[in-house]
């Protein structure tokens, strides 16, 4: 019997954006001297207030949901409290153990439909 330990990275807040109730942030790895990589993420706690539970139930959720665990990741903000963010390419996977512990997949489908298109919004006035 093994210990599991979430280890998260932290990261460089770059963008942060909102649309649809919903937060993004535009963040890089902290760890990585080299941050050309830039990554979308999706805040936890306006995630959890769509949803309507609290942020710590939701990230207790999480860690019943192993594959979104290994997307999640924090930053800090003004007063050095960590913020919970997910990697975009997490999502479907938060979303697909959501929907496999019960909770409304009408809710699941819309919000993830919400975060797309506001992902879409955000790289479009990015090119721009």
């Amino acid at each position: 019997m093994g210990i599991f330990i979430n280890i998260q990275s932290e990261i460089a807040v770059i963008e942060h954006y909102e649309g649809y109730e919903l937060e993004i942030i535009k963040g890089a790895n902290k760890a990585i001297l080299n941050r050309n990589q830039e990554v979308y993420y999706l805040d936890l706690v306006s995630f959890a207030l769509v949803m309507e539970i609290g942020s710590n139930k939701l990230l207790e959720l999480i860690s019943y949901i192993p594959a979104a665990g290994e997307y999640l990741a924090y930053y800090k903000n003004e007063q050095h409290k960590n913020i919970s963010v997910l990697e975009f390419t997490g999502l479907d996977e938060l979303i697909r153990g959501l929907r496999g512990l019960g909770y409304n997949i009408d809710l699941l489908k819309t919000i993830r439909e919400q975060f797309y298109k506001l992902h879409e919004q955000i790289k479009e006035k990015e090119s721009d």
